[in-house]
């Protein structure tokens, strides 16, 4: 004698609550995951220039990295920019993270633009001495 298996509909709910199971099981593991993989905060923000600190509240304004907010990538590259363009005052901004206690210290240092105030040239040039001082210039 062959026993017939029905699908019931009590067997079917009772499946469909085990799936239901696992995938919240799987949803609450990768939450867990994700909320420990979180960005660290950023507990210290500082600006240097020539190893001092900057206070000027012009460059201070461009800087959307904030103390108190987890650390963003996309802020720093917003700051480095705004830095770069708006003030058209640095050749360059390095920044650096550090650990900090209860998170990390960023630390953006302003490397100013120095204007060229004197160029000697020596030797055979190959190239005329008005052409060499205009290419500087022309930058």
């Amino acid at each position: 004698m062959t026993r017939r298996t029905t699908d019931s509909p009590a067997r079917r709910a009772r499946g469909a609550g085990c799936r239901l199971s696992w995938a919240l099981a799987w949803y609450l593991a990768v939450a867990a995951s994700v909320a420990s993989a979180q960005a660290p905060l950023v507990t210290e923000l500082r600006v240097e220039q020539d190893g001092r600190p900057v206070t000027d509240p012009e460059i201070l304004a461009l800087i959307t990295t904030s103390v108190g907010r987890p650390f963003s990538m996309i802020d720093v590259k917003e700051s480095e920019e705004h830095l770069l363009r708006v003030l058209n005052r640095f050749d360059d901004v390095v920044v650096s993270r550090e650990p900090a206690p209860g998170g990390i210290r960023l630390v953006y240092r302003l490397v100013p633009r120095r204007p060229i105030d004197r160029m000697e040239f020596q030797g055979t040039l190959g190239v005329g001495e008005d052409a060499l001082r205009r290419e500087p210039r022309d930058r």
